[in-house]
């Protein structure tokens, strides 16, 4: 058997949402002629970059090889040789599944070197309406959020709902509905309602405890509208089903939070969130999901006491704090980056870690992204607001850029999906972007 010559075309595939060449799920098709019992005949392959790390590939050849006409192909992005005759090769020129792994490593390369950018909705689309409600969630799908965040902790009766905090104070009226149920810290807690309990909250716009004034003055008005609590599956059932109808398939980014406390509580939240996205079928690296987790021993029990194999995410607080056994410190460094690559896949940085402030009208990027990168990490940081923005900074599209493009970033959060969606659509179509101001005074 011998390969007469091969043409390449990217992204041509079935789907019907194609992903660029290179991107992770991208497929291409290659067509191979060989001469095989007597006779030139044609035989297609199919090549898919499963992730970015290009770990793996798929190549599939049609079944039915077949006979080619006396004529020459079109040219195609790659070939070898002439198109054959009729006549048998004088030698091999190259064999078959050399060609076919050639074409497949090339195909994961190129995705390693540069995975898409993603936009990750913070609390869903959080700028615009109360955080982490079903409609926050539907209006960053709409916006073309690629990830869709939601922050779990668990009620009394140990189901994941979909919340900030452990707390359920500072988003909801709860003290006024149920001024007894506070703890002795004068806090109300998540872990003291049931479902049932929690569906009777009027959910709102974040506002501060002591003041009762929004934190965000400009945003959604308080106490105005009819919100409530989402469980974790009426999330994952809402965004799934907005993918059927829309055609587009945002991915979702869950967060566990304070899992060392839920088990001083006498609750495992890692595990019952885990059972939930077994159940929607989230569970491996080439599922659009990324579980997320500030306590680096959570992380590492995920990995290997409760065997989750989809993609990890180190989420990273300032490297002077510590929270259960976690040394961000460490972490941040090149020894500690080298480790977390054994159990993670990527890294949640604050972006005063990967954007260390401004001078003489330039940014100051630290090296944590470009360390990160050679450890094969992805790195997302968190969050911007373009109607908050760090002193010095002019627009949100100034902060997207510095991020994603000099900074080298593999995707961001924002509250402002928006914009950050109208980011990367510019970027892609070599567009100048616009320079807008911020939409209020930083907080």
């Amino acid at each position: 058997m011998a390969v007469q010559y091969v043409r390449f075309f990217p992204n041509r595939a079935a789907s019907k949402n194609p992903l660029p060449f290179g991107g992770e799920g991208s497929r291409s098709l290659v067509e191979i002629a060989l001469w095989t019992r007597g006779r030139w005949r044609r035989r297609s392959a199919s090549v898919r970059a499963r992730n970015h790390s290009g770990k793996t590939s798929d190549v599939v050849l049609s079944r039915a090889p077949e006979i080619l006409p006396p004529r020459r192909p079109r040219t195609g992005a790659l070939r070898w040789a002439n198109f054959p005759t009729g006549s048998a090769p004088r030698r091999p020129i190259l064999k078959l599944w050399t060609i076919i792994g050639f074409l497949a490593g090339l195909l994961s390369a190129t995705a390693a070197v540069a995975p898409p950018r993603i936009i990750i909705a913070h609390r869903g689309a959080s700028g615009y309406l109360p955080e982490h409600t079903l409609p926050a969630k539907a209006l960053a799908h709409a916006m073309g959020a690629d990830y869709l965040e939601q922050d779990l902790v668990l009620s009394k009766d140990g189901i994941p709902v979909v919340l900030h905090d452990i707390f359920i104070d500072t988003v909801t009226d709860v003290a006024k509905q149920f001024p007894e149920r506070k703890r002795a810290d004068g806090r109300f807690y998540a872990l003291d309602f049931s479902v049932a309990e929690l569906k009777k909250l009027q959910v709102t716009e974040r506002f501060d405890q002591r003041t009762g004034k929004p934190v965000f003055a400009t945003r959604f008005p308080l106490w105005q509208g009819s919100f409530q609590i989402p469980t974790f599956e009426e999330e994952l059932q809402f965004i799934q089903g907005l993918n059927r109808t829309t055609g587009r398939e945002a991915g979702i980014y869950p967060e566990i939070k304070a899992p060392s406390w839920h088990r001083e509580q006498g609750q495992d939240l890692s595990r019952i969130v885990l059972a939930v996205l077994d159940r929607y079928g989230y569970r491996t690296k080439t599922d659009k999901v990324f579980l997320q987790c500030f306590e680096y021993p959570e992380l590492k029990r995920l990995r290997v006491e409760l065997g989750y194999r989809g993609r990890l995410i180190q989420l990273v607080a300032d490297p002077k704090a510590s929270q259960s056994g976690t040394d961000f410190a460490f972490l941040t460094g090149r020894a500690g980056l080298e480790e977390l690559a054994k159990v993670a896949d990527g890294i949640g940085p604050s972006l005063g870690q990967v954007i260390a402030g401004k001078r003489d009208g330039k940014f100051n990027i630290t090296d944590l992204v470009k360390t990160a990168h050679e450890f094969k990490l992805q790195v997302h940081p968190y969050t911007i607001r373009t109607d908050a923005l760090p002193s010095g900074v002019k627009s949100g599209e100034e902060l997207f850029h510095a991020c994603l493009v000099e900074a080298g970033a593999d995707g961001v959060f924002t509250d402002q999906t928006d914009r950050g969606v109208a980011f990367l659509r510019a970027l892609a179509a070599n567009k100048a972007l616009p320079d807008r101001p911020p939409t209020s005074p930083p907080q």
